[in-house]
């Protein structure tokens, strides 16, 4: 009785540890589903349809693309920096009267005279670096590698996305198929649990045979429970 209660105890072990992973499994293994709203048909998505959603909403891609998108800048500013520089200024100064009084003779009475005048100004200056040690240059060749280095980060971002989402897609279906698996087998163990209870009506099986599928078939069917 002894060695057949050990037997029992670790047949029952394996048995929960079985069910512990079919039960998990049963939470991961959800069809590849989109739900819209509770009263719309839910739609099952293509692989392609997956990579495609990945690569429209990963947040790593996006923050890629606007680092990419910097740089090409930076490079725009550092080929600016060979160009002329010019510099354009204007001023204006208003209208501005001045009177005065003058006489033209000694027996005449002073004259008022009025003079108004305005003024408008522009200035326009260039300037041409000639040389600065290739200071521009290294400068120029500095933003070209950041912005090649930018646009490798995208090439390994979108890389980056298509492989989870592609090892995803498949561990979804793998877990899918394990689980029917073990729906199966819990069928069986609920066939074979009627056949040993008729063996033993019979007289074909012991009561310990009964006594033991009884309890893995009630194993069984409280993780069957679980998982439904």
């Amino acid at each position: 009785m002894v060695m057949l209660s050990n037997f029992l105890m670790l047949k029952t072990k394996k048995i929960n540890f079985f069910y512990k992973i079919l039960f998990t499994l049963s939470l991961m293994a959800a069809p590849l589903q989109v739900y819209a709203g509770e009263n719309t048909t839910p739609t099952r998505l293509t692989l392609e349809q997956c990579i495609t959603i990945a690569l429209e909403r990963a947040t790593p891609l996006k923050k890629a693309d606007n680092n990419l998108s910097l740089q090409g800048a930076d490079v725009l500013q550092r080929y600016g920096s060979f160009l002329p520089r010019l510099t354009f200024s204007a001023g204006y100064t208003p209208v501005q009267q001045q009177k005065s009084y003058t006489t033209l003779s000694g027996t005449t009475p002073p004259t008022l005279l009025t003079t108004e005048s305005d003024a408008l100004s522009m200035q326009l200056t260039t300037s041409l670096n000639l040389f600065n040690g290739f200071g521009d240059m290294a400068a120029l060749q500095a933003a070209l590698n950041r912005r090649d280095a930018a646009r490798l980060s995208v090439a390994r971002a979108r890389e980056t996305v298509v492989y989870d989402v592609t090892q995803a897609y498949y561990q979804a279906l793998l877990d899918r198929e394990l689980l029917l698996i073990a729906r199966e087998n819990l069928q069986a163990s609920r066939d074979q649990l009627t056949l040993t209870e008729r063996q033993y009506q019979a007289g074909l099986k012991s009561l310990i045979d009964r006594e033991q599928q009884a309890v893995l078939s009630k194993v069984c069917w409280s993780f069957s429970d679980d998982c439904n």
